[in-house]
């Protein structure tokens, strides 16, 4: 087997390649944090205490106000419904007096019905604006979330912003009696 020795050329053209690829990589970890994403944060919506409709098993949301805090405009809004007592078999709003199911209503999309959470995606601009960081976005949202029951239960609604569905966002919790 013979050995070969580079010559001090190629030496010289090897490490004169090397340098730059290591200040490179030494210059990197300088430039790899990015600046914070912007983000909606829904984490003020406020809901009404729900109410015993017709049948006893619908309950009534009167209104949601959605406000948005963050840096960063929302796109679309996802709000998820869950049941303690029961599975919920339906979500209706009220459209110009009249009840409306919401899944396919406008664009709305409807998950998890016949399960004890259930999910309403509205699109953007649904509300007539998205929610902004400099304009609060604050509308009346009547929702009805039809359960099999008519026993006490919680529900507890989320809200957060369709862009971001990790959040942040809001939940709150209601106790209905029976």
């Amino acid at each position: 087997m013979t050995h070969v020795t580079p010559s001090r050329r190629a030496v010289i053209r090897t490490a004169a390649w090397s340098v730059p690829a290591v200040t490179v990589a030494a210059a990197a970890p300088a430039f790899a944090a990015s600046p914070p994403v912007a983000a909606p944060d829904m984490s003020t919506t406020v809901a009404s205490t729900p109410t015993r409709g017709t049948p006893a098993s619908t309950l009534h949301f009167a209104a949601f106000d959605m406000i948005n805090t963050g840096t960063a405009d929302t796109a679309g809004i996802v709000m998820t419904f869950s049941n303690s007592a029961g599975i919920i078999t339906g979500l209706t709003g009220t459209y110009f007096g009249a009840t409306v199911d919401l899944d396919g209503f406008s664009g709305i999309t409807v998950t998890g019905l016949d399960t004890n959470s259930a999910t309403a995606t509205f699109p953007p601009n649904f509300f007539g604006k998205n929610a902004t960081p400099t304009t609060p976005m604050s509308t009346t949202v009547r929702i009805n979330v039809e359960t099999a029951s008519t026993a006490a239960t919680t529900i507890s609604v989320t809200t957060v912003a369709a862009n971001i569905p990790s959040g942040p966002g809001s939940t709150s919790t209601f106790n209905v009696p029976a």
